[in-house]
């Protein structure tokens, strides 16, 4: 290194090596770093894929045993002789129509809430086999927001109970669904020739709903009114 001054200049060495060795050993140990920064970020992410991973395998195991009744009724009539799979075929087009929409419905309800309108287009898919089964369908929904899942589940239960207790005579079915001050209102009326389903308040209630349930019958015309609201004893 140099430096001038009057009548000349001045020199002189300084040994830089252990700078040198110093700015190595930076480099390398920010390299270091980075490596296993880029580790622990692709560690933290393969435990965070396979956290939501067996968070889904139990989610579709609980889904496959609430629907197993179903899913093994479906099994059946698909097992059964040609002529008599004809025959069961709009059973089975109802009863698939209601695991994909209950599926669903427990896919997005994580959160602890659905929207109304899940339940509205729930029930428009199952009227529409209804319908190619030779059944007259009807649906009006009206009201919007969120309610507990508990709720919104146990109205298109119970949609699907009425249904598959009738099948074989229904010939009518208009679903009218209303909100009203956090309160979800349904109301079928069916024409049927056979109907002997009564909903059972405490079967809501040990899922935290509470329910009104009112059943009348004039010939072969039912009207099924049931009231839920969420906050039982299960809640």
């Amino acid at each position: 290194m140099s430096h001038p001054i009057r009548g000349g200049c001045i020199q002189w060495t300084e040994d830089l090596s252990h700078l040198q060795r110093l700015n190595e050993e930076l480099k390398e140990a920010t390299a270091q770093t980075k490596a296993r920064n880029a580790h622990l970020a692709a560690e933290n992410r393969v435990k965070a894929e396979m956290a939501e991973l067996e968070t889904r395998e139990r989610l579709y195991d609980m889904i496959l045993r609430l629907l197993k009744p179903t899913l093994d009724r479906i099994e059946e009539l698909l097992s059964g002789p040609e002529d008599a799979l004809r025959a069961a075929l709009p059973e089975i087009a109802v009863l698939s129509a209601y695991v994909k929409r209950r599926s669903n419905m427990e896919l997005l309800s994580a959160s602890g809430s659905l929207p109304v309108e899940e339940l509205g287009l729930a029930v428009r898919e199952s009227m529409e086999y209804l319908r190619l089964c030779g059944v007259e369908t009807a649906v009006s929904a009206t009201g919007t927001g969120k309610l507990p899942a508990a709720v919104i589940i146990a109205a298109y239960e119970s949609v699907e109970t009425a249904v598959e207790n009738c099948l074989d005579t229904l010939s009518a079915l208009a679903a009218v669904i209303r909100v009203e001050e956090e309160r979800l209102i349904l109301r079928l009326l069916l024409k049927t020739e056979r109907f002997s389903w009564l909903p059972d308040p405490g079967e809501f209630l040990d899922r935290g709903v509470r329910a009104e349930t009112d059943v009348s019958r004039d010939g072969p015309d039912v009207i099924v009114s049931i009231t839920f609201a969420g906050g039982g004893e299960g809640a």
